[in-house]
């Protein structure tokens, strides 16, 4: 009864009043709707272009992964890092000629700067910046030259046949963590053959390199896996039979 009352005091002018805010506001929540639609849109084209430029980026790096070049001593010579993370840890090749293998393209932990991880012929391992077209910076002015592309699956091992079996057996029996949950194992190349069910066109071979009288590195290469090779690299101790992954594409595998 009460509430009749107040409606039945209510002034006209006040409900009218009241009913043209509640128009107007409505216009206005409609108007900034219209507006906002496009710039959405503007936003979601920005960022699409942003994806697709990133892709592409990266696809022109990974064009270099299994690609070998030469370090050539000149007045500018080639930078190198000993991690993404350490700039400050510069280095370069104290020998006149030193080859080197670009294993896998890297980001540092902040995810602001790329790398090439590459393998020298020395065996020593190291980072070179990939931003900035810096390695065709440097093969254009004579620091660094292409290498012809070896046969790899024919590639004779530097060690002795012996060794570089025992190394190879090794990392095909090295088990790997599929399941951090439940512990679940595979072994490396176990694992390579279920990913051959999946993808008919995947091939695999490995090679070896000497480390010390007792350590084997032992590279695998992975052709038709993705659009361009993905390497792998493990450092095997003989003696103690321990295999250790040396790059992120060996430790990534069961992903």
């Amino acid at each position: 009864m009460k509430l009749e009352k107040r409606f039945r005091t209510l002034n006209p002018d006040k409900i009218y009043e009241f009913s043209f805010l509640m128009f107007f506001l409505i216009l206005t929540c409609l108007f900034i709707g219209k507006e906002a639609l496009p710039q959405q849109r503007d936003r979601t084209e920005q960022e699409k272009a942003i994806e697709e430029y990133e892709r592409e980026k990266l696809a022109k790096w990974k064009r270099h992964i299994g690609k070998r070049y030469l370090v050539v001593k000149t007045i500018h010579p080639v930078e190198f890092f000993r991690s993404p993370e350490e700039l400050d840890q510069k280095f370069v090749v104290q020998q006149q000629k030193e080859g080197f293998l670009i294993t896998e393209i890297v980001q540092n932990l902040s995810g602001t700067m790329n790398f090439y991880h590459v393998l020298f012929d020395s065996g020593m391992m190291g980072y070179l910046g990939a931003d900035g077209n810096y390695l065709e910076v440097k093969t254009l002015d004579g620091s660094l030259i292409p290498l012809t592309p070896k046969d790899h699956k024919k590639k004779g091992a530097s060690r002795s046949m012996e060794s570089s079996h025992r190394a190879i057996e090794l990392v095909k029996r090295h088990l790997i963590k599929i399941d951090p949950m439940t512990g679940g194992n595979i072994s490396v190349e176990s694992l390579m053959k279920e990913k051959v069910k999946k993808n008919s066109k995947l091939k695999w071979w490995y090679e070896t390199r000497g480390i010390s009288s007792h350590q084997v590195r032992v590279i695998q290469w992975s052709e038709g896996e993705e659009r361009f090779y993905v390497i792998r690299i493990w450092s095997v101790d003989l003696l103690t039979q321990q295999v250790l992954a040396e790059n992120e594409s060996a430790k990534r595998l069961f992903q």
